[in-house]
């Protein structure tokens, strides 16, 4: 009655694993690893397994400059919508004119002592220099 219960346990931890096990003589259990499936393919690939590239598309490019003027070209989110209309700039809010859009980093120099980036930046560039210095010196 054990080897029964031996063999019933076996089978119920092996579909859990996906594995197949094959019995012979009712007392030795063999283990076999079986594979997922083929993802569905493209036709004319059958049983390749593959999936077919997705395309890129090309955005046209607005080149009538009255309405590169008058409106935010590529804003508009919608399949039947237009784009935004740009309003005066008394309309949009100061700090909108005072975004830093230079895409390098702050220097310490220019940032105020009191301010807590401040002292986070000047740790950071502290870590790099002595990193810099200690693979400089190692072999001296």
């Amino acid at each position: 009655m054990a080897a029964p219960m031996r063999i019933f346990r076996a089978l119920k931890s092996s579909r859990n694993l996906l594995q197949k096990t094959l019995i012979l003589h009712q007392k030795t259990i063999i283990p076999c690893v079986t594979y997922a499936k083929k993802a569905g393919g493209v036709k004319g690939m059958k049983g390749l397994g593959m999936v077919a590239p997705l395309e890129k598309k090309e955005l046209e490019v607005e080149e009538d400059p009255e309405k590169l003027v008058k409106f935010c070209c590529g804003a508009n989110i919608y399949k039947d919508g237009q784009d935004p209309e740009l309003k005066p700039d008394s309309e949009y809010p100061d700090w909108l004119w005072e975004l830093r859009l230079d895409p390098k980093p702050i220097l310490v120099e220019e940032l105020d002592q009191d301010s807590w980036d401040y002292w986070v930046r000047l740790r950071l560039e502290q870590i790099r220099r002595n990193g810099r210095l200690s693979k400089v010196n190692r072999y001296k």
